[in-house]
């Protein structure tokens, strides 16, 4: 809902959402779970001086209904401001967001961004904090099992929430009217990262559902971690008749450490290099997309659950789609993991081979409220 007014524009935005899933571990184990989530945002747009200002309130609720989980209900609530300010060729863009929860307390999160343009030259970089509280998985997974079997992920209700520090510089280069080049050098420094560590159950002081001097996957707050990289990207954008061509190549490299005594579940279990691009051809009513990447990561297997993480792997997408001329419809056919490549990002997850699925794409018109004011 947007109520626009002279100098101001007030938005109010909420939304919910419901889902229902089970997970088979065993025939004779099933977990059944139904969430829920409503969120909602008040806020509203001025202009002060030369000076963009956005301010507001968020409301964020969730709730779960879990036979290994348990019943459990959170909220939590923000207030945020923002301020865009242009100086010459100078863009900065800065806020502040104060977050409260039972659980985590309240949090500052501060956030600043620059840019600077000049000819075909952009030069950017951010500095700011990020949060994140533990999920309901994280706080509560296998909570209300009875006896569990040693080996298992099982939560920690005591989880504070994680930090980083973020810090990001790069530069964009307008090559041609056609071809763009970037590239952004990252750090990240981060605190209380939740992460499942092998664990002795009677280090284990609040849980009562394990089994005596036995090991489990416990969730805990590891101590730091420090990631760095560098992404490059190079797109390409050229129209024809009847069409327009796109075409991008990317290349992430990324290296986290963490203290050498914390043997961690998923932390460091990203790809170190991971190159990827795309193909768009549109012509008439025809759409043409090709999507792939190549993986490269520490290699790790398990024989006794035939688990394995490969040390390089490629993923290829293939979509062809068809737009009815002066029809708000389309139809397409999308191919996903079209190599069917066998691979797996968590060790014992088997991600799925090749599938295909098809449909219709409806575009229905949108209006905007506009309030009469007397």
């Amino acid at each position: 809902m947007i109520f626009d007014q002279e100098n101001s524009r007030t938005e109010l935005n909420a939304s919910y959402r419901n889902g229902k899933d089970s997970f088979a571990f065993s025939p004779s184990s099933i977990n059944k779970h139904t969430t829920q989530r409503i969120n909602a945002t008040l806020s509203q747009n001025r202009k002060m001086g030369s000076v963009d200002v956005s301010f507001g309130f968020q409301t964020d609720w969730q709730d779960i209904v879990s036979t290994d989980r348990g019943d459990h209900q959170t909220i939590s609530n923000a207030a945020f401001i923002l301020a865009q300010k242009e100086i010459n060729h100078l863009h900065l863009n800065g806020g502040i967001r104060i977050e409260n929860s039972k659980k985590i307390g309240t949090q500052l999160v501060p956030q600043l961004n620059a840019s600077y343009k000049m000819n075909k030259l952009v030069l950017r970089s951010s500095l700011g904090r990020s949060i994140r509280q533990a999920d309901f998985t994280e706080r509560f997974s296998s909570y209300k099992l009875s006896d569990l079997t040693p080996g298992r992920n099982v939560g920690n209700p005591d989880l504070e929430a994680e930090s980083s520090y973020n810090f990001d510089i790069g530069a964009d280069v307008y090559l041609s009217k056609n071809l763009q080049y970037s590239n952004t050098l990252f750090f990240r420094q981060s605190s209380n990262l939740i992460d499942y560590t092998l664990t002795n159950s009677d280090a284990i002081g609040n849980l009562t559902n394990l089994q005596a001097n036995s090991d489990y996957l416990y969730a805990k707050n590891i101590s730091n971690s420090t990631t760095w990289g560098n992404e490059f990207g190079l797109k390409y954008t050229q129209n024809i008749q009847n069409g327009r061509i796109g075409a991008s190549l990317n290349y992430t490299y990324l290296n986290t450490s963490t203290p050498d005594s914390v043997v961690s579940k998923y932390i460091a279990n990203h790809p170190i290099h991971n190159l990827n691009g795309s193909l768009n051809i549109r012509y008439a009513g025809l759409g043409l997309n090709v999507g792939g990447a190549l993986i490269t990561r520490n290699a790790e297997a398990v024989e006794a659950i035939n688990a394995e993480i490969r040390n390089q792997y490629a993923i290829v997408n293939l979509k062809l789609s068809y737009t009815v001329s002066d029809f708000p419809a389309s139809v397409y056919i999308d191919i996903r993991n079209a190599l069917d490549t066998r691979y797996q990002e968590i060790l014992g997850a088997q991600m799925p081979g090749r599938w295909i699925m098809g449909g219709i794409r409806w575009r229905f018109n949108h209006y905007k409220i506009q309030p009469i004011i007397y």
